[in-house]
């Protein structure tokens, strides 16, 4: 492989066709048509982006290189990317209590110019990531702290509400959201509890206090389809069995939302409906799994056709493999689960499994065994190990490329030698071979996503540095 870097080639041709022939705008669905609305493109976060070519399907060779920019403009704390029209990208990150707190800032695509920039503060308050996305309205949504904005896209003019939280036990904040399809977001808070050090919940620090303390989520659903001069509204809400640790995943079936929410004993299951004229959450107490087992609560659950499939290890945990369970979303008997990896004295499986759906496939990885995995799924017999390849991943997944062709997209840490620091590394899907990776784009490693978006690109979180970084695939010369 011959991996350059070089200024890159600006140009308005979509060079990936799935992308370039993407009907982009308005939908009356949970996202904007885009190639990457939301940071794990649905709301049953498989991480598939179907609307995304193979690397050499982007560059027209077997060969690919790179060329690689880095933003001007600085985000602290970067959380996720997001594309809504072609030369948009929208960046959520920061922190609600600190500075000016969290934000969504729009950049210019072809310029990597900042167009403006708007802020959620709550001064003292405690902050974990939250998300920002694109709705099909085209408004770009974000949650920090307890509150959500709705942020006009052309303007970065917002509007906020205020989510429950119980100020007594130090406040909450709510970790992200997923959509329905009638544009309901679904969120929920995590309360750090009291007494928790207060030099360590400004950021992530807090999220051991909130595990220590358990104290039951709010999860509440959002309407977002409000009369015109409307702020969203919250139409229902209640509180959680346990404390709801990982990020919401949901899906409908019959006019029922269902929500699943990984806590720190077992994976939930909610359902919201409307019922004479009411919106109703209540717990599906005849569905839930309890999976964390020996080990730590996972990250999130993704959905693949009839099956919720969820690992555990989302923290450091020592001397205990990571478990995947696969559920079956009308009964939760009907379980399946594996030990891919045993014998290893640390695991930690930060990013959730990505799936795809058409080929009954699973992706997983572990940081600290340094491997990364892929799992055929048979729904009567359960997981097998398709490939496994070195690799020490701590970002999310992507699942690109058609069925046929199918690649995935992850990091790499290395930490030792010449390529020191962090990767993007391209696999095939079906047999695990490196297609290629980019030079060292971090000196640490990325625990968020990579974004694909049009023309092929790839947006990285640069952590430390506080950048976005461009990497847009090239024939290799």
């Amino acid at each position: 492989m011959n991996n350059q870097i070089s200024r890159p080639l600006e140009s308005t041709v979509d060079r990936c066709e799935a992308s370039s022939e993407l009907e982009v705008g308005f939908s009356e669905g949970a996202f904007f048509s885009s190639v990457d609305a939301f940071e794990a493109y649905d709301s049953g976060r498989s991480s598939r982006f179907p609307n995304t070519c193979t690397l050499e399907g982007i560059t027209g060779s077997p060969l690919v290189s790179f060329n690689i920019r880095y933003s001007t403009p600085r985000f602290p704390s970067l959380y996720n990317v997001a594309t809504r029209r072609r030369g948009e990208i929208f960046a959520y990150g920061g922190v609600v209590s600190q500075d000016l707190g969290a934000y969504v800032a729009k950049l210019n695509a072809e310029t990597f110019e900042e167009m403006w920039r708007t802020h959620i503060h709550i001064p003292g308050h405690w902050n974990y990531p939250g998300v920002g996305a694109v709705l099909g309205d085209g408004h770009v949504y974000a949650v920090a702290g307890n509150r959500l904005a709705r942020v006009d896209a052309d303007t970065g003019e917002q509007v906020q509400i205020e989510l429950p939280q119980r100020p007594e036990e130090g406040g909450a904040a709510y970790n992200g959201f997923v959509v329905s399809p009638d544009r309901v977001i679904f969120a929920k808070g995590m309360e750090h509890g009291i007494p928790c050090d207060q030099t360590s919940v400004q950021y992530n620090g807090g999220l051991g206090c909130a595990v220590y303390h358990n104290i039951p989520s709010f999860l509440v659903a959002i309407d977002t389809k409000t009369r015109a001069g409307e702020e969203p509204r919250i139409i229902a809400q209640t509180q959680t069995e346990e404390f709801i640790l990982g990020r919401l995943t949901t899906e409908r079936r019959n006019g029922v939302d269902y929500i699943y929410c990984p806590g720190t004993s077992k994976l939930w299951r909610y359902k919201f409906f409307r019922e004479h004229g009411r919106c109703l959450i209540e717990l599906d107490r005849e569905w839930q799994i309890p999976y964390v087992g020996g080990g730590t609560p996972g990250t999130a659950v993704a959905l693949m056709n009839d099956w919720a499939v969820i690992v555990n290890n989302g923290f450091e945990t020592f001397m205990q493999p990571f478990t995947i369970w696969a559920a079956n979303i009308h009964d939760s008997h009907n379980l399946h689960k594996l030990q891919p990896l045993q014998g290893y004295p640390v695991s930690q499986v930060g990013s959730k499994p990505a799936v795809d759906p058409e080929n009954s496939r699973v992706f997983v990885s572990d940081f600290h065994a340094g491997f990364a995995l892929g799992l055929d799924f048979d729904p009567a017999e359960g997981f097998r190990v398709r490939w496994q390849q070195q690799q020490s991943m701590m970002s999310f997944w992507d699942v690109t490329g058609p069925p046929d062709q199918r690649q995935v997209v992850g990091t790499d840490y290395v930490s030792s030698g010449s390529d020191e620091g962090d990767h993007a590394v391209w696999r095939d899907a079906s047999t695990g071979r490196e297609v290629a990776r980019t030079p060292t784009l971090n000196s640490i490693y990325n625990a968020m996503s990579i974004n694909p978006a049009f023309d092929g690109k790839f947006y990285y979180v640069e952590m430390n540095g506080n950048r976005i970084v461009e990497i847009s695939p090239a024939p290799a010369r």
